[in-house]
């Protein structure tokens, strides 16, 4: 494989897509546990000498424990059933239209944006927005912390204001 152009062009390809058999499952995975990580810690560092909003207590409480396996019987029901009856745009087998599997890239973007309220108005996204519609320089060149126009997190700015 090392010397044959196409195959390291169909295995970087490969790469960029869940696959068919979910074979980049693993990887995926990953990504989302790193992007749900990072939000953790940045809602834990927000103000980090605010006392806790959903406290222990309401954690064990009756209405809570139900709320909970609701969401959970609800997401369970909702994912088995487009699991199981979503036409197959993922697999090679199906060409009954041109559309083709999600990208890992989109998947993560879309999942990782879902994370953050009003993302769309974010510093950052507003910067990336502005960017792309730059006709400076090549975006495959630029990195994203140079797309950011702020030198710090919104909460540090935040934060320092509110000393």
């Amino acid at each position: 494989m090392a010397d044959d152009p196409d195959r390291l062009a169909h295995a970087r390809v490969g790469s960029y897509f869940l696959g068919p058999k979910a074979e980049n499952f693993q990887i995926l995975s990953d990504i989302f546990s790193h992007v749900l990580n990072d939000q953790r810690k940045a809602r834990q560092q927000y103000m980090p000498d605010d006392p806790a909003f959903i406290t222990a207590e309401m954690i064990q409480t009756e209405g809570f424990q139900e709320s909970v396996q609701e969401l959970q019987e609800y997401v369970s029901e909702l994912s088995g059933t487009l699991a199981a009856t979503s036409i197959p745009f993922w697999s090679p087998r199906y060409n009954g239209h041109m559309n083709m599997d999600t990208s890992l890239a989109s998947i993560v973007g879309c999942k990782s944006q879902a994370t953050v309220p009003n993302s769309e108005i974010h510093p950052f996204c507003l910067g990336w927005l502005a960017d792309l519609g730059s006709s400076r320089h090549d975006h495959h060149d630029v990195q994203p912390q140079q797309r950011c126009h702020r030198s710090q997190p919104l909460h540090h700015q935040t934060r320092e204001r509110s000393r």
